[in-house]
Protein backbone atom coordinates (compact mmCIF):
# COMPACT_ATOMS: atom_id res chain seq x y z
CA UNK A 1 0.00 0.00 0.00
CA UNK A 2 1.37 3.46 -1.12
CA UNK A 3 1.55 6.03 2.03
CA UNK A 4 1.53 9.74 1.25
CA UNK A 5 3.30 12.09 3.98
CA UNK A 6 3.80 15.89 4.67
CA UNK A 7 5.46 18.30 6.17
CA UNK A 8 6.52 21.75 5.44
CA UNK A 9 8.09 21.96 2.10
CA UNK A 10 8.86 18.16 2.38
CA UNK A 11 6.64 15.16 1.20
CA UNK A 12 7.38 11.54 0.27
CA UNK A 13 4.88 8.70 -0.90
CA UNK A 14 6.48 5.26 -0.19
CA UNK A 15 5.86 1.59 -0.24
CA UNK A 16 7.41 -0.74 2.40
CA UNK A 17 7.44 -3.01 4.78
CA UNK A 18 9.96 -2.23 7.45
CA UNK A 19 10.92 -4.31 10.10
CA UNK A 20 12.67 -2.61 12.54
CA UNK A 21 10.86 0.66 12.34
CA UNK A 22 9.21 0.72 16.13
CA UNK A 23 13.08 0.15 17.42
CA UNK A 24 14.15 2.72 15.42
CA UNK A 25 10.84 4.75 16.61
CA UNK A 26 11.60 4.06 19.87
CA UNK A 27 15.32 5.40 19.91
CA UNK A 28 14.11 8.58 17.87
CA UNK A 29 10.45 9.67 19.02
CA UNK A 30 8.96 10.97 16.22
CA UNK A 31 5.44 9.68 16.78
CA UNK A 32 5.46 7.75 13.44
CA UNK A 33 2.54 5.42 13.39
CA UNK A 34 4.31 3.31 10.77
CA UNK A 35 7.55 2.02 8.67
CA UNK A 36 6.57 5.02 6.04
CA UNK A 37 6.42 7.44 8.66
CA UNK A 38 9.22 6.85 10.45
CA UNK A 39 11.56 6.47 7.09
CA UNK A 40 9.63 10.13 6.27
CA UNK A 41 11.06 11.35 9.06
CA UNK A 42 14.41 9.79 9.35
CA UNK A 43 14.66 11.00 5.52
CA UNK A 44 13.95 14.29 6.29
CA UNK A 45 16.61 14.52 9.14
CA UNK A 46 19.39 12.57 8.22
CA UNK A 47 18.83 12.62 4.13
CA UNK A 48 19.68 9.48 2.23
CA UNK A 49 21.61 8.12 4.57
CA UNK A 50 18.78 7.29 6.99
CA UNK A 51 18.10 4.73 4.04
CA UNK A 52 20.59 2.33 5.85
CA UNK A 53 19.12 1.99 9.21
CA UNK A 54 16.25 0.53 8.12
CA UNK A 55 15.68 -3.17 7.64
CA UNK A 56 13.05 -4.39 5.04
CA UNK A 57 12.05 -3.22 1.70
CA UNK A 58 10.34 -0.54 0.35
CA UNK A 59 10.59 2.12 -2.66
CA UNK A 60 9.78 5.57 -2.49
CA UNK A 61 9.93 9.33 -3.66
CA UNK A 62 10.78 12.02 -1.65
CA UNK A 63 11.04 15.77 -1.85
CA UNK A 64 13.52 17.43 0.58
CA UNK A 65 12.49 20.90 0.09
CA UNK A 66 14.83 21.27 -2.76
CA UNK A 67 14.74 18.05 -5.72
CA UNK A 68 12.88 14.84 -5.72
CA UNK A 69 14.69 11.44 -5.22
CA UNK A 70 13.51 8.11 -5.94
CA UNK A 71 15.27 5.17 -3.99
CA UNK A 72 14.11 1.39 -3.37
CA UNK A 73 15.89 -1.35 -1.14
CA UNK A 74 19.56 -2.55 -2.34
CA UNK A 75 18.24 -5.73 -3.28
CA UNK A 76 15.41 -4.55 -5.48
CA UNK A 77 12.42 -5.89 -3.87
CA UNK A 78 10.11 -3.68 -4.15
CA UNK A 79 10.01 -1.53 -7.50
CA UNK A 80 9.61 2.28 -8.84
CA UNK A 81 9.77 3.69 -12.27
CA UNK A 82 10.52 6.78 -13.64
CA UNK A 83 10.27 9.11 -16.59
CA UNK A 84 12.52 12.10 -17.44
CA UNK A 85 10.57 15.11 -17.95
CA UNK A 86 11.49 18.69 -18.44
CA UNK A 87 12.05 20.50 -15.28
CA UNK A 88 9.17 22.26 -15.85
CA UNK A 89 6.57 19.46 -16.65
CA UNK A 90 3.43 18.59 -14.79
CA UNK A 91 4.03 15.66 -16.35
CA UNK A 92 4.47 12.74 -12.88
CA UNK A 93 7.96 11.77 -12.49
CA UNK A 94 7.50 8.22 -10.92
CA UNK A 95 5.29 5.31 -10.40
CA UNK A 96 5.23 2.45 -8.59
CA UNK A 97 3.74 0.00 -11.24
CA UNK A 98 5.14 -0.76 -14.76
CA UNK A 99 3.92 0.71 -17.46
CA UNK A 100 3.64 0.33 -21.53
CA UNK A 101 4.37 3.76 -22.34
CA UNK A 102 7.07 4.05 -23.88
CA UNK A 103 9.91 6.29 -21.70
CA UNK A 104 9.76 4.78 -18.52
CA UNK A 105 12.35 2.99 -16.87
CA UNK A 106 12.58 1.18 -13.89
CA UNK A 107 14.98 2.44 -11.31
CA UNK A 108 17.95 0.28 -10.25
CA UNK A 109 18.19 -0.55 -6.95
CA UNK A 110 21.55 -0.13 -6.00
CA UNK A 111 20.93 3.74 -7.07
CA UNK A 112 19.31 7.07 -5.31
CA UNK A 113 17.65 9.07 -8.35
CA UNK A 114 17.93 12.55 -8.05
CA UNK A 115 16.23 15.17 -10.24
CA UNK A 116 16.96 18.67 -10.62
CA UNK A 117 13.99 21.29 -9.89
CA UNK A 118 15.27 24.03 -12.44
CA UNK A 119 17.10 21.75 -15.12
CA UNK A 120 15.96 18.94 -17.49
CA UNK A 121 17.85 15.44 -16.36
CA UNK A 122 18.88 13.46 -13.43
CA UNK A 123 21.73 12.33 -11.89
CA UNK A 124 22.48 8.82 -9.62
CA UNK A 125 24.20 7.81 -6.46
CA UNK A 126 25.49 4.56 -6.14
CA UNK A 127 24.92 2.14 -3.12
CA UNK A 128 25.62 -0.95 -2.45
CA UNK A 129 25.40 -4.55 -0.41
CA UNK A 130 26.42 -5.14 3.28
CA UNK A 131 30.16 -6.00 2.97
CA UNK A 132 31.06 -9.50 3.90
CA UNK A 133 31.24 -10.77 7.50
CA UNK A 134 32.28 -13.62 9.32
CA UNK A 135 29.11 -14.49 11.94
CA UNK A 136 26.91 -18.07 12.88
CA UNK A 137 24.33 -18.27 9.98
CA UNK A 138 21.28 -20.10 11.91
CA UNK A 139 21.58 -16.75 14.43
CA UNK A 140 21.13 -14.43 12.05
CA UNK A 141 18.51 -16.50 10.29
CA UNK A 142 16.68 -16.63 13.52
CA UNK A 143 17.16 -13.30 13.84
CA UNK A 144 15.62 -12.65 10.63
CA UNK A 145 12.76 -14.64 11.41
CA UNK A 146 12.08 -13.57 14.91
CA UNK A 147 11.87 -9.45 13.52
CA UNK A 148 9.33 -10.70 10.20
CA UNK A 149 7.16 -11.75 12.62
CA UNK A 150 3.72 -9.85 13.18
CA UNK A 151 3.61 -10.56 16.83
CA UNK A 152 2.23 -13.50 18.04
CA UNK A 153 0.21 -14.17 14.98
CA UNK A 154 0.50 -16.92 13.13
CA UNK A 155 2.27 -16.68 9.65
CA UNK A 156 2.01 -18.94 6.47
CA UNK A 157 5.09 -20.56 5.38
CA UNK A 158 5.41 -21.46 1.81
CA UNK A 159 6.97 -24.52 1.51
CA UNK A 160 8.58 -26.27 -1.63
CA UNK A 161 9.74 -28.97 -0.06
CA UNK A 162 13.59 -27.60 -1.54
CA UNK A 163 16.17 -27.40 1.35
CA UNK A 164 15.35 -23.33 1.64
CA UNK A 165 11.67 -23.49 2.63
CA UNK A 166 12.30 -26.74 4.61
CA UNK A 167 15.53 -24.90 6.54
CA UNK A 168 12.90 -22.23 6.92
CA UNK A 169 10.48 -24.49 8.50
CA UNK A 170 12.73 -26.33 10.54
CA UNK A 171 14.30 -23.08 12.04
CA UNK A 172 10.65 -22.01 12.87
CA UNK A 173 9.27 -25.20 14.58
CA UNK A 174 12.86 -24.92 16.77
CA UNK A 175 11.58 -21.48 17.52
CA UNK A 176 7.96 -22.27 18.41
CA UNK A 177 6.88 -20.13 15.96
CA UNK A 178 2.74 -20.10 15.06
CA UNK A 179 2.82 -21.24 11.65
CA UNK A 180 1.59 -23.02 9.18
CA UNK A 181 2.45 -24.54 5.41
CA UNK A 182 1.11 -24.30 2.36
CA UNK A 183 1.85 -25.74 -1.28
CA UNK A 184 0.14 -24.95 -4.74
CA UNK A 185 0.74 -26.46 -8.13
CA UNK A 186 -0.65 -28.72 -10.66
CA UNK A 187 -2.35 -31.73 -9.56
CA UNK A 188 0.33 -34.51 -9.32
CA UNK A 189 3.33 -32.10 -9.07
CA UNK A 190 6.28 -33.25 -7.74
CA UNK A 191 6.10 -30.51 -5.22
CA UNK A 192 3.39 -32.06 -3.48
CA UNK A 193 5.60 -35.09 -3.22
CA UNK A 194 8.28 -33.42 -1.38
CA UNK A 195 6.45 -30.67 0.47
CA UNK A 196 4.06 -33.37 2.00
CA UNK A 197 7.65 -35.31 3.14
CA UNK A 198 8.97 -32.47 4.63
CA UNK A 199 5.58 -31.95 6.73
CA UNK A 200 5.08 -35.47 7.98
CA UNK A 201 9.12 -35.79 8.74
CA UNK A 202 9.07 -32.76 10.78
CA UNK A 203 5.01 -33.03 11.84
CA UNK A 204 4.23 -29.71 10.99
CA UNK A 205 0.56 -28.83 9.42
CA UNK A 206 0.52 -28.68 5.87
CA UNK A 207 -2.29 -27.76 3.27
CA UNK A 208 -2.00 -28.64 -0.69
CA UNK A 209 -3.68 -26.67 -2.98
CA UNK A 210 -4.50 -27.98 -6.36
CA UNK A 211 -4.75 -25.22 -9.23
CA UNK A 212 -6.67 -26.17 -12.42
CA UNK A 213 -4.48 -25.77 -15.53
CA UNK A 214 -7.41 -23.33 -17.07
CA UNK A 215 -7.78 -21.74 -14.28
CA UNK A 216 -3.82 -20.70 -14.27
CA UNK A 217 -3.94 -20.04 -17.97
CA UNK A 218 -6.66 -17.77 -17.65
CA UNK A 219 -4.65 -15.92 -14.52
CA UNK A 220 -1.62 -15.38 -16.98
CA UNK A 221 -2.90 -11.86 -18.43
CA UNK A 222 -3.05 -10.38 -14.83
CA UNK A 223 0.32 -11.80 -14.06
CA UNK A 224 1.96 -10.28 -17.27
CA UNK A 225 0.36 -6.70 -16.05
CA UNK A 226 1.76 -7.21 -12.62
CA UNK A 227 4.79 -8.22 -13.59
CA UNK A 228 5.36 -6.24 -16.09
CA UNK A 229 6.97 -8.94 -18.30
CA UNK A 230 6.09 -11.64 -21.15
CA UNK A 231 9.51 -13.66 -20.04
CA UNK A 232 7.80 -16.87 -19.54
CA UNK A 233 10.24 -17.86 -16.55
CA UNK A 234 8.66 -15.00 -14.66
CA UNK A 235 5.08 -15.59 -15.53
CA UNK A 236 5.54 -19.29 -14.44
CA UNK A 237 7.13 -18.20 -11.28
CA UNK A 238 4.59 -15.16 -11.11
CA UNK A 239 1.73 -17.79 -11.27
CA UNK A 240 3.54 -20.22 -8.19
CA UNK A 241 3.65 -16.76 -6.11
CA UNK A 242 -0.09 -15.53 -7.25
CA UNK A 243 -1.59 -18.82 -6.02
CA UNK A 244 -0.04 -19.15 -2.75
CA UNK A 245 -0.69 -16.02 -1.67
CA UNK A 246 -4.48 -16.46 -3.27
CA UNK A 247 -5.14 -19.19 -0.81
CA UNK A 248 -2.99 -17.76 1.77
CA UNK A 249 -5.36 -16.99 4.62
CA UNK A 250 -2.98 -15.19 7.17
CA UNK A 251 -1.84 -11.19 6.73
CA UNK A 252 1.79 -12.45 6.69
CA UNK A 253 3.75 -15.42 4.47
CA UNK A 254 7.25 -16.25 4.57
CA UNK A 255 8.85 -17.09 1.38
CA UNK A 256 12.10 -19.28 1.03
CA UNK A 257 13.93 -16.66 -2.10
CA UNK A 258 17.36 -16.29 -1.63
CA UNK A 259 20.06 -19.05 -0.76
CA UNK A 260 20.12 -19.68 -4.65
CA UNK A 261 21.56 -16.45 -5.38
CA UNK A 262 23.54 -15.99 -1.95
CA UNK A 263 24.69 -19.77 -1.26
CA UNK A 264 25.42 -21.63 -4.31
CA UNK A 265 22.04 -22.98 -5.25
CA UNK A 266 22.75 -23.12 -9.08
CA UNK A 267 24.93 -25.92 -11.16
CA UNK A 268 27.16 -23.23 -12.36
CA UNK A 269 28.23 -21.50 -9.52
CA UNK A 270 30.64 -24.12 -8.58
CA UNK A 271 33.73 -22.75 -9.97
CA UNK A 272 33.71 -19.16 -8.45
CA UNK A 273 30.80 -19.47 -5.68
CA UNK A 274 31.55 -16.01 -4.62
CA UNK A 275 32.00 -13.95 -7.64
CA UNK A 276 28.63 -16.41 -8.82
CA UNK A 277 26.77 -15.58 -5.94
CA UNK A 278 28.05 -11.53 -6.04
CA UNK A 279 26.29 -11.78 -9.61
CA UNK A 280 23.34 -13.76 -9.00
CA UNK A 281 22.69 -11.28 -6.00
CA UNK A 282 23.14 -8.54 -8.17
CA UNK A 283 20.81 -9.34 -11.31
CA UNK A 284 17.95 -11.26 -8.58
CA UNK A 285 16.10 -7.72 -9.11
CA UNK A 286 15.28 -7.95 -12.74
CA UNK A 287 15.07 -11.62 -12.58
CA UNK A 288 13.50 -12.98 -9.78
CA UNK A 289 12.07 -10.47 -7.39
CA UNK A 290 9.58 -9.21 -9.98
CA UNK A 291 7.88 -12.53 -9.39
CA UNK A 292 7.35 -11.79 -5.45
CA UNK A 293 6.11 -8.51 -4.06
CA UNK A 294 4.96 -6.88 -7.58
CA UNK A 295 2.71 -10.08 -8.25
CA UNK A 296 1.06 -10.18 -4.62
CA UNK A 297 0.51 -6.29 -4.02
CA UNK A 298 -3.04 -5.91 -5.20
CA UNK A 299 -3.84 -8.54 -3.02
CA UNK A 300 -3.33 -6.53 0.46
CA UNK A 301 -0.85 -9.65 1.57
CA UNK A 302 2.62 -9.35 2.90
CA UNK A 303 5.06 -11.38 1.60
CA UNK A 304 9.15 -11.77 4.08
CA UNK A 305 11.78 -13.27 3.25
CA UNK A 306 14.14 -13.65 5.83
CA UNK A 307 16.94 -15.30 3.92
CA UNK A 308 17.73 -11.84 2.11
CA UNK A 309 17.33 -9.91 5.34
CA UNK A 310 20.63 -7.29 5.11
CA UNK A 311 22.60 -9.26 8.27
CA UNK A 312 21.78 -12.78 6.71
CA UNK A 313 23.07 -11.38 3.10
CA UNK A 314 25.80 -10.31 4.99
CA UNK A 315 26.78 -13.81 6.40
CA UNK A 316 26.55 -14.96 3.56
CA UNK A 317 28.98 -13.10 1.81
CA UNK A 318 31.81 -14.47 3.80
CA UNK A 319 31.38 -18.02 3.91
CA UNK A 320 33.88 -20.03 2.54
CA UNK A 321 34.02 -21.04 -0.88
CA UNK A 322 33.07 -24.90 0.49
CA UNK A 323 29.99 -23.50 2.24
CA UNK A 324 29.06 -21.94 -1.35
CA UNK A 325 29.10 -24.84 -3.38
CA UNK A 326 25.64 -26.42 -3.83
CA UNK A 327 24.27 -25.02 -0.69
CA UNK A 328 26.28 -26.63 1.49
CA UNK A 329 25.55 -24.00 4.41
CA UNK A 330 22.34 -24.77 4.05
CA UNK A 331 22.05 -28.37 3.81
CA UNK A 332 24.39 -28.58 6.88
CA UNK A 333 22.17 -26.29 8.83
CA UNK A 334 19.20 -28.25 8.27
CA UNK A 335 21.06 -31.65 9.10
CA UNK A 336 22.21 -29.90 12.37
CA UNK A 337 18.50 -29.42 13.17
CA UNK A 338 17.93 -32.89 12.99
CA UNK A 339 16.98 -33.60 8.99
CA UNK A 340 20.11 -34.66 7.25
CA UNK A 341 17.78 -37.02 5.54
CA UNK A 342 16.01 -33.54 4.27
CA UNK A 343 19.79 -32.09 3.47
CA UNK A 344 20.00 -34.40 0.31
CA UNK A 345 16.95 -33.65 -1.10
CA UNK A 346 17.10 -31.96 -4.60
CA UNK A 347 14.26 -30.41 -6.25
CA UNK A 348 13.26 -28.61 -9.37
CA UNK A 349 12.94 -24.82 -10.02
CA UNK A 350 9.55 -23.38 -8.66
CA UNK A 351 7.76 -23.63 -12.38
CA UNK A 352 8.43 -27.37 -12.83
CA UNK A 353 7.97 -28.45 -8.83
CA UNK A 354 4.37 -26.96 -9.14
CA UNK A 355 4.01 -27.92 -12.82
CA UNK A 356 3.16 -24.52 -14.04
CA UNK A 357 5.77 -24.93 -16.50
CA UNK A 358 3.22 -26.74 -18.71
CA UNK A 359 0.11 -24.40 -19.15
CA UNK A 360 1.65 -21.86 -21.66
CA UNK A 361 0.78 -22.78 -25.45
CA UNK A 362 4.04 -23.23 -27.61
CA UNK A 363 5.84 -20.85 -28.59
CA UNK A 364 5.65 -19.61 -25.04
CA UNK A 365 6.81 -16.21 -25.77
CA UNK A 366 4.72 -15.46 -28.77
CA UNK A 367 1.76 -16.31 -26.57
CA UNK A 368 2.56 -14.10 -24.01
CA UNK A 369 2.85 -11.07 -26.86
CA UNK A 370 -0.48 -10.96 -25.97
CA UNK A 371 -0.58 -9.72 -22.82
CA UNK A 372 3.14 -7.93 -22.62
CA UNK A 373 4.21 -6.69 -25.57
CA UNK A 374 7.91 -6.43 -24.43
CA UNK A 375 10.13 -6.62 -21.95
CA UNK A 376 12.81 -3.76 -21.51
CA UNK A 377 15.30 -2.78 -24.59
CA UNK A 378 18.88 -4.37 -24.65
CA UNK A 379 22.15 -3.53 -25.90
CA UNK A 380 23.95 -6.23 -27.42
CA UNK A 381 27.61 -6.24 -27.13
CA UNK A 382 28.93 -8.10 -30.36
CA UNK A 383 32.05 -8.80 -32.51
CA UNK A 384 30.48 -10.90 -35.11
CA UNK A 385 31.05 -14.07 -33.89
CA UNK A 386 28.47 -17.24 -33.01
CA UNK A 387 28.15 -16.33 -29.30
CA UNK A 388 27.41 -12.33 -29.51
CA UNK A 389 24.68 -13.91 -31.71
CA UNK A 390 23.26 -16.63 -29.65
CA UNK A 391 22.91 -14.57 -26.76
CA UNK A 392 21.28 -12.15 -28.84
CA UNK A 393 18.82 -15.13 -30.21
CA UNK A 394 18.29 -16.45 -27.10
CA UNK A 395 17.01 -12.81 -25.40
CA UNK A 396 15.02 -12.33 -28.45
CA UNK A 397 13.06 -15.52 -27.63
CA UNK A 398 12.72 -14.27 -24.21
CA UNK A 399 10.89 -11.45 -25.72
CA UNK A 400 13.61 -8.47 -24.72
CA UNK A 401 14.24 -6.26 -28.06
CA UNK A 402 17.73 -5.45 -28.87
CA UNK A 403 17.35 -1.77 -29.35
CA UNK A 404 21.16 -1.35 -30.61
CA UNK A 405 24.48 -3.38 -30.52
CA UNK A 406 27.92 -2.34 -29.43
CA UNK A 407 31.42 -3.48 -31.25
CA UNK A 408 34.54 -2.57 -29.85
CA UNK A 409 37.27 -2.51 -32.13
CA UNK A 410 40.72 -2.42 -31.02
CA UNK A 411 43.89 -1.43 -32.84
CA UNK A 412 45.93 -4.61 -31.37
CA UNK A 413 45.11 -8.36 -31.99
CA UNK A 414 45.76 -9.67 -28.35
CA UNK A 415 42.99 -7.97 -26.69
CA UNK A 416 42.31 -9.09 -23.55
CA UNK A 417 38.64 -8.42 -23.79
CA UNK A 418 37.70 -8.47 -27.66
CA UNK A 419 38.00 -10.45 -30.76
CA UNK A 420 39.49 -8.25 -33.13
CA UNK A 421 36.47 -7.71 -35.46
CA UNK A 422 36.08 -7.13 -38.91
CA UNK A 423 34.36 -4.07 -38.88
CA UNK A 424 32.44 -3.56 -42.67
CA UNK A 425 30.92 -7.33 -41.96
CA UNK A 426 29.72 -6.72 -38.38
CA UNK A 427 27.98 -3.37 -40.25
CA UNK A 428 26.14 -5.62 -42.85
CA UNK A 429 24.89 -7.92 -39.75
CA UNK A 430 23.17 -4.71 -38.55
CA UNK A 431 21.90 -4.02 -41.94
CA UNK A 432 20.71 -7.29 -41.99
CA UNK A 433 19.30 -8.05 -38.86
CA UNK A 434 17.67 -4.56 -38.96
CA UNK A 435 19.68 -3.42 -35.08
CA UNK A 436 21.47 -0.04 -34.64
CA UNK A 437 25.23 -0.64 -34.64
CA UNK A 438 27.58 1.81 -32.46
CA UNK A 439 31.25 1.17 -33.79
CA UNK A 440 33.78 2.41 -30.70
CA UNK A 441 37.55 1.87 -31.37
CA UNK A 442 39.90 1.48 -28.39
CA UNK A 443 43.34 0.47 -27.40
CA UNK A 444 43.03 -3.14 -26.75
CA UNK A 445 45.56 -2.08 -23.50
CA UNK A 446 44.46 -4.34 -20.42
CA UNK A 447 41.89 -2.21 -17.94
CA UNK A 448 42.58 0.49 -20.64
CA UNK A 449 39.54 -1.00 -23.17
CA UNK A 450 37.21 -1.36 -20.28
CA UNK A 451 37.59 2.68 -19.79
CA UNK A 452 36.59 2.63 -23.73
CA UNK A 453 33.94 0.06 -23.23
CA UNK A 454 32.44 1.45 -20.37
CA UNK A 455 31.93 5.21 -22.59
CA UNK A 456 30.64 3.24 -25.56
CA UNK A 457 28.01 1.02 -23.24
CA UNK A 458 26.76 4.41 -21.67
CA UNK A 459 26.57 6.18 -25.19
CA UNK A 460 24.61 3.85 -26.65
CA UNK A 461 22.34 3.16 -23.92
CA UNK A 462 21.19 6.78 -23.89
CA UNK A 463 21.23 6.62 -27.79
CA UNK A 464 19.25 3.35 -28.39
CA UNK A 465 17.08 3.91 -25.14
CA UNK A 466 18.39 0.88 -23.54
CA UNK A 467 17.96 -0.32 -20.07
CA UNK A 468 20.32 -3.30 -20.13
CA UNK A 469 23.32 -5.81 -21.66
CA UNK A 470 23.10 -8.87 -23.53
CA UNK A 471 26.91 -10.75 -23.76
CA UNK A 472 27.81 -14.00 -24.77
CA UNK A 473 30.04 -14.61 -22.02
CA UNK A 474 30.13 -18.30 -21.68
CA UNK A 475 32.75 -19.25 -19.28
CA UNK A 476 35.21 -16.04 -19.35
CA UNK A 477 35.12 -15.01 -15.72
CA UNK A 478 37.71 -11.97 -16.73
CA UNK A 479 34.86 -10.91 -19.65
CA UNK A 480 31.99 -11.35 -17.31
CA UNK A 481 32.90 -9.61 -14.06
CA UNK A 482 34.20 -6.36 -16.11
CA UNK A 483 30.91 -6.11 -17.81
CA UNK A 484 28.64 -6.84 -14.55
CA UNK A 485 30.71 -4.11 -13.19
CA UNK A 486 30.10 -1.86 -15.38
CA UNK A 487 26.43 -2.17 -15.78
CA UNK A 488 26.17 -1.79 -11.93
CA UNK A 489 28.01 1.86 -12.05
CA UNK A 490 25.63 2.90 -14.87
CA UNK A 491 22.07 0.75 -13.64
CA UNK A 492 21.96 -1.40 -15.98
CA UNK A 493 20.73 -4.78 -16.14
CA UNK A 494 22.94 -7.52 -17.42
CA UNK A 495 22.11 -10.54 -19.33
CA UNK A 496 24.35 -13.37 -20.27
CA UNK A 497 22.14 -16.44 -21.13
CA UNK A 498 24.77 -18.84 -22.24
CA UNK A 499 26.71 -18.47 -19.16
CA UNK A 500 27.60 -21.93 -17.69
CA UNK A 501 25.88 -23.86 -20.73
CA UNK A 502 28.24 -26.70 -22.05
CA UNK A 503 30.72 -25.50 -24.73
CA UNK A 504 29.71 -29.15 -26.70
CA UNK A 505 26.30 -28.28 -26.42
CA UNK A 506 26.69 -24.61 -27.30
CA UNK A 507 28.88 -25.50 -30.77
CA UNK A 508 26.02 -27.94 -31.63
CA UNK A 509 22.95 -26.06 -31.02
CA UNK A 510 25.30 -23.18 -32.93
CA UNK A 511 26.10 -25.13 -35.57
CA UNK A 512 22.37 -26.06 -35.61
CA UNK A 513 20.72 -23.12 -35.87
CA UNK A 514 23.52 -20.38 -37.28
CA UNK A 515 25.56 -20.31 -40.89
CA UNK A 516 29.13 -19.22 -39.58
CA UNK A 517 32.70 -19.47 -40.50
CA UNK A 518 35.65 -19.93 -38.75
CA UNK A 519 37.74 -16.99 -39.35
CA UNK A 520 41.13 -17.42 -37.48
CA UNK A 521 42.70 -20.47 -35.12
CA UNK A 522 44.96 -20.29 -32.31
CA UNK A 523 45.05 -23.98 -30.70
CA UNK A 524 47.25 -26.83 -31.17
CA UNK A 525 45.17 -29.14 -33.43
CA UNK A 526 43.67 -26.19 -35.54
CA UNK A 527 45.61 -26.05 -38.70
CA UNK A 528 45.02 -22.43 -40.40
CA UNK A 529 44.80 -24.24 -44.09
CA UNK A 530 41.71 -26.13 -43.05
CA UNK A 531 39.79 -24.34 -40.55
CA UNK A 532 40.24 -20.73 -41.39
CA UNK A 533 37.09 -19.87 -43.58
CA UNK A 534 35.61 -23.29 -43.30
CA UNK A 535 31.83 -23.54 -42.97
CA UNK A 536 30.97 -24.96 -38.91
CA UNK A 537 27.90 -27.71 -39.83
CA UNK A 538 26.95 -29.87 -37.51
CA UNK A 539 29.34 -32.44 -38.84
CA UNK A 540 32.10 -29.74 -38.75
CA UNK A 541 31.47 -29.16 -35.38
CA UNK A 542 31.67 -32.89 -34.29
CA UNK A 543 35.02 -32.68 -35.92
CA UNK A 544 36.05 -29.13 -33.66
CA UNK A 545 34.47 -31.19 -30.78
CA UNK A 546 37.19 -34.14 -31.51
CA UNK A 547 39.92 -32.13 -31.77
CA UNK A 548 39.31 -30.00 -28.58
CA UNK A 549 39.33 -33.38 -26.66
CA UNK A 550 42.39 -34.74 -27.91
CA UNK A 551 44.36 -31.02 -27.50
CA UNK A 552 42.46 -29.87 -24.62
CA UNK A 553 41.14 -26.72 -26.08
CA UNK A 554 37.55 -25.30 -25.88
CA UNK A 555 35.31 -26.78 -27.82
CA UNK A 556 33.26 -23.36 -28.10
CA UNK A 557 36.41 -21.40 -28.70
CA UNK A 558 35.69 -19.33 -25.59
CA UNK A 559 39.38 -18.99 -24.85
CA UNK A 560 40.16 -17.38 -28.12
CA UNK A 561 41.35 -20.69 -29.64
CA UNK A 562 39.42 -19.69 -32.82
CA UNK A 563 37.55 -16.73 -33.82
CA UNK A 564 34.06 -16.81 -35.79
CA UNK A 565 31.64 -14.83 -38.17
CA UNK A 566 27.73 -15.33 -38.41
CA UNK A 567 26.50 -15.26 -41.98
CA UNK A 568 23.01 -15.82 -41.37
CA UNK A 569 20.71 -16.66 -38.43
CA UNK A 570 17.12 -16.70 -38.05
CA UNK A 571 17.23 -12.91 -37.45
CA UNK A 572 19.11 -11.90 -40.59
CA UNK A 573 16.41 -10.85 -43.55
CA UNK A 574 19.35 -11.51 -45.98
CA UNK A 575 22.48 -14.05 -45.97
CA UNK A 576 25.93 -12.41 -46.00
CA UNK A 577 28.38 -12.77 -49.00
CA UNK A 578 31.66 -13.66 -46.88
CA UNK A 579 34.46 -14.91 -49.23
CA UNK A 580 37.29 -16.14 -47.13
CA UNK A 581 39.75 -15.06 -50.07
CA UNK A 582 38.50 -11.95 -49.78
CA UNK A 583 38.34 -11.04 -45.62
CA UNK A 584 41.09 -13.75 -45.23
CA UNK A 585 44.87 -12.95 -45.60
CA UNK A 586 46.91 -16.02 -46.72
Amino acid sequence: MVESFRAGQSWMEVEADLYNWQELEHAHRFGATSGGELLFHLLRFKGPQALDLVEGPYALAFFDGEAPHLARDTVGLYRIFYRECSHNSSTKLFSFEPSREPGWHELHPRQILTASNSQPGVSFTPRNFPEPVEGDLLEVLKSAIHSRLPGKQQVTLFLSGGVDSALLAAIMKDMKVNFKAITVGLVGCSDFVRANRVAERMDIPLKLFEVNPDTALATVPEICERVGSSDPVKIEVGLVTHFACLFCDTPVAFSGLGPDELMGGYARMHRSPHLEALWALRNLWHKTAPTGFPVIRPQGKILRWPYLDSKVVAVARGLSDLELTGKWAVRQLLADLGYPDLAEEGKKAAQYGSGFSKILPSPKSEYLKNYWPANRRLLALVSGGKDSWSAIMAMTRLNYPVAGMVCMAPARDNSWMFQTPQVDLIREQAEASGIPLLVRPTSGEKEKELIDLEAAIHQAAVQFKAEGVVSGAISSEYQRSRIEDICERLGLSCHAPLWGTDSEAHLRASARDMDFVIVSVAADGLDARTWVGRPITPETAEELIALSRKFKFNPAGEGGEFETFVRNCPLFSKSIDYKPSKHIPS
